[in-house]
């Protein structure tokens, strides 16, 4: 984490539990929107992102054909470490619509 918080960067690591693909996504405040990529179904991946930003995040999901998700929103600071975990039936959690 020390030497992601001196590239001023933030890691995001994913666990797909769904059979779908998913596609990631990082969402700032002022509605700038960035595509990190996909998560294959049943599998996991990390992406790194630059991060000199003092306000907060959410991370999107979207499911192939199925339902998209955004979590609250996350405090963070270079260096942080964050896991999104996709559940197998993600379409019951209030987060997520289709």
């Amino acid at each position: 984490a020390q030497d992601l918080a001196s590239r001023n960067q933030v890691e995001i690591q994913v666990q797909n539990f769904n059979f779908a693909d998913a596609t990631v996504w990082v969402l700032v405040r002022d509605a700038r929107r960035q595509r990190l990529g996909i998560v294959t179904g049943k599998s996991s991946a990390v992406f790194t992102i630059p991060w000199t930003f003092s306000e907060p995040l959410r991370l999107e999901f979207d499911l192939l054909a199925d339902v998209r998700c955004i979590t609250e929103e996350l405090a963070v600071d270079p260096g942080d470490i964050l896991e999104l975990q996709i559940s197998v039936d993600p379409s019951s959690d209030p987060q997520c619509r289709r």
